[in-house]
């Protein structure tokens, strides 16, 4: 019953049809209700026959028509009293102010220019009784219009049973936002319990009408108290070790912890606060956000024919649309699959119209193919993304592994070289460190041919590595999201097997800091943070999905696989690091390399994979690469 009578007023004020008209009825009523008090104050509360008849009555023929009328000027029949915010609330004394004046403007020259006064049929009506109207006005009005809102928001939240008890982490202006527009927008879906702070002075302190309960220590026992369902981390602007210890906390309750954007896609108007995500693995495995030399990366970029072989891959898209960012003249987009290079093509053209964007099929083996397209374009930059890097299976393709990664990048360096471009940029992996696999050796030489090249090249050529990337297509994280959508089990191959990790945005940004700042020669490492045990990857991926480790989902151990290391290196041996300008990037100086007989032996190599004879590619690799490590005494302690 209480639900039917609340809906009354809901419809008529949220439905288009009667909204206009009901709002100028309501209005015509406070107007008259607002006068008829003013003239009761200045009589001392006395209802008396003389002054309705004489004071109340014949004025309201002016009073009303201009109110009606310059309150309709101000737009205040077309608020949406469900949304009422502090603009409404001026809107209301702006209007309420100017009518005011107006009234006593008419009244003054009305009796100005009445020449017998006492024979009118108004009588002067005192200023203070129109400024006592105006401002009951302006309070009946507001307060009406924030019952109103509140009467809206109870009918909304008694329609709804299922709605879901939402703590709030984070009382700051983005924890603020989200409530207020959880009010707006979903409280048929959420019932906010409070905040959680920890900041002291924040604590018992009430925003939007809900209390700040304690701080993240405490979001266990709060969740318990008031049965929390939802937990949203709003804390965009904090470190993520601050955001991490949350999540951690949160793991400890039954409910499901969701973000709200990042502050730079909030601020920009991208997205709302209230478009809040459930927790992923990179939230866990990220760190703060990096600081970068944007004008040099700008200048490195902007306004320059720009070349991404590997562009419809993970890092190679990634790097694309970041590029774009910075205004290149030309993008051309080298791929050798048709649908990943369709689907990028087609994200830079909804990103910016005013980047001229080139798709080219190739495949970077294709010499005659690769030295026509670089005649064609002329780039000034390049970013050689293209390769084959799955472990495993290169251990089973060691000549396609060669042909791609080795000769493949000797095609694009070789018509960089002869097309004399600026810079030439070779993404490499942490894997070409003491290879242990066919990807990693195959990576290594790639970086061995480009250094070389660089001692003879007006191209400057560098390189940049880094380790494993989160949500490439062949990252341990989707297998591992695969394996718990069907139920498990989840299979990490050794207990002890740790990796380095990097979201892709992450590892493209300093891709292309490392890139601005080379002068040609270098090997530039990543920042990878701390390692990450798989096996401690693999379980807070099973607590993320909602499941308990080994008791709703199965971890099994498989064994170490070929190629593989139980800990991944970031040096070989003969290598200094450098520091550079940024925290984040470091040099490795290398040996000198015997450029000519570099030459020889993947002349060598080139010869032995046009075979078909998988051990003698294997053999002749690790003639020429002495540090890769035999796969037997790699694995033998798996």
């Amino acid at each position: 019953m209480r639900t039917r009578l609340l809906n009354i007023p809901v419809k008529l004020l949220t439905s288009h049809k009667y909204r206009k008209i009901s709002l100028i009825v309501i209005h015509i009523i406070v107007f008259t209700l607002a006068y008829f008090v003013a003239c009761g104050i200045f009589n001392n509360m006395k209802i008396q026959r003389d002054w309705i008849i004489d004071l109340f009555l014949p004025p309201l023929i002016i009073i009303l028509p201009v109110k009606v009328l310059i309150f309709g000027l101000f737009r205040q029949y077309s608020s949406l009293w469900k949304y009422v915010n502090i603009s409404d609330l001026v809107g209301i004394c702006t209007s309420a102010f100017f009518s005011a004046a107006a009234i006593i403007g008419i009244w003054h020259t009305m009796m100005y220019t009445m020449r017998a006064p006492e024979q009118a049929i108004f009588r002067e009506v005192p200023e203070s009784i129109l400024i006592l109207d105006m401002v009951l006005t302006i309070f009946a009005l507001s307060g009406l219009r924030v019952s109103a809102r509140l009467n809206i928001e109870d009918s909304l939240a008694l329609s709804s049973t299922d709605r879901k008890n939402l703590l709030i982490a984070g009382a700051g202006d983005a924890g603020e936002m989200l409530s207020r527009e959880i009010k707006k927008f979903f409280l048929n879906k959420y019932k906010i319990i409070g905040f959680v702070d920890d900041n002291p002075d924040k604590l018992k302190s009430i925003i939007n009408g809900f209390e700040v309960l304690g701080t993240s220590e405490q979001i266990p026992d709060i969740c318990e108290e008031y049965e929390v369902q939802e937990i949203a981390i709003a804390l965009p602007s904090a470190k993520h070790d601050q955001r991490r210890q949350i999540i951690r906390l949160a793991e400890k309750t039954n409910a499901v912890c969701r973000i709200i954007p990042i502050l730079a896609e909030i601020t920009s108007g991208s997205v709302k606060v209230s478009q809040m995500r459930k927790i992923d693995i990179s939230d866990l495995l990220s760190r703060d956000e990096i600081k970068l030399d944007t004008q040099h990366i700008h200048s490195f970029v902007n306004n320059k024919t720009v070349i991404v072989t590997g562009a419809g891959g993970s890092i190679g898209s990634e790097l694309c649309r970041q590029i774009a960012g910075y205004g290149p003249k030309r993008l051309v987009l080298l791929e050798q699959a048709e649908n990943p290079l369709f689907e990028i093509e087609g994200q830079l053209q909804n990103l910016s119209e005013m980047i001229e964007v080139s798709p080219v099929i190739a495949d970077v083996c294709d010499r005659e193919r690769i030295f026509h397209i670089f005649e064609h374009y002329r780039p000034d930059v390049v970013f050689h993304a293209a390769a084959h890097k799955h472990v495993p299976l290169m251990e089973s393709n060691p000549g396609e592994s060669v042909k791609n990664n080795v000769l493949g990048t000797k095609n694009v360096a070789d018509a960089a070289d002869q097309h004399k471009t600026g810079n030439f940029v070779l993404i490499s992996s942490d894997k070409a460190v003491n290879p242990s696999s066919i990807m990693g050796s195959t990576k290594r030489l790639a970086e061995m041919y480009t250094t070389s090249l660089n001692e003879k090249s007006v191209t400057n050529f560098t390189t940049v590595r880094f380790g494993n990337v989160l949500g490439s297509s062949s990252s341990v994280v989707p297998v591992f999201q695969k394996q718990i959508d069907a139920g498990g089990p989840v299979t990490v191959t050794h207990p002890e097997m740790t990796r380095y990790f990097m979201t892709i945005p992450e590892a493209c940004l300093l891709v292309m800091q490392a890139a601005a700042m080379g002068k040609g020669g270098e090997v530039f490492l990543l920042d990878m943070g701390e390692p990450v045990k798989i096996l401690e990857l693999a379980k807070d991926m099973i607590k993320l999905n909602g499941y308990e480790p080994q008791i709703d989902i199965k971890i099994e151990f498989t064994g170490v696989r070929p190629g593989e290391k139980l800990f991944e290196e970031l040096s070989v041996e003969g290598e200094n690091m450098l520091p550079t300008n940024h925290p984040k990037v470091a040099i490795w100086k290398t040996k000198r390399i015997d450029s000519s007989r570099l030459e020889r032996d993947i002349e060598k190599l080139k010869d032995v994979c046009t075979g078909e004879d998988e051990k003698q590619v294997v053999q002749t690799i690790r003639e020429i690469l002495p540090e890769y490590s035999f796969e037997a005494e790699v694995n033998k302690d798996g």
